[in-house]
């Protein structure tokens, strides 16, 4: 029902919320592995930039003039992330 009102309210673009759906299932996976940078980069579009992307249409900001910014923040955002749990997960195997 949530989602259902927000999409109600703003002007989202679902393919947004597919990616972050899409994202949710690959961490679901028992042992996700991604192999290359541009894998990489596809996993920080599900999780991080299709966040980054609706939040600009929800605060009604001018998304073509975020769209790029967004982008480049979320991704290096959620590598920070990855890094920084690089030592744990490795523990964990």
């Amino acid at each position: 029902r949530a989602v259902a009102d927000m999409l109600g309210q703003f002007s989202i673009d679902k393919r947004h919320l597919q990616a972050l759906l899409d994202g949710a299932a690959f961490d679901l996976q028992p042992t996700p592995i991604i192999e290359s940078h541009t894998q990489l980069d596809q996993y920080c579009h599900w999780v991080a930039t299709s966040v980054g992307l609706t939040c600009i249409q929800i605060w009604r900001g001018d998304y073509e003039a975020c769209f790029e910014a967004a982008v480049q923040c979320s991704l290096a955002f959620q590598k920070t992330n990855i890094l920084r749990d690089v030592a744990e997960d490795a523990r964990r195997g």
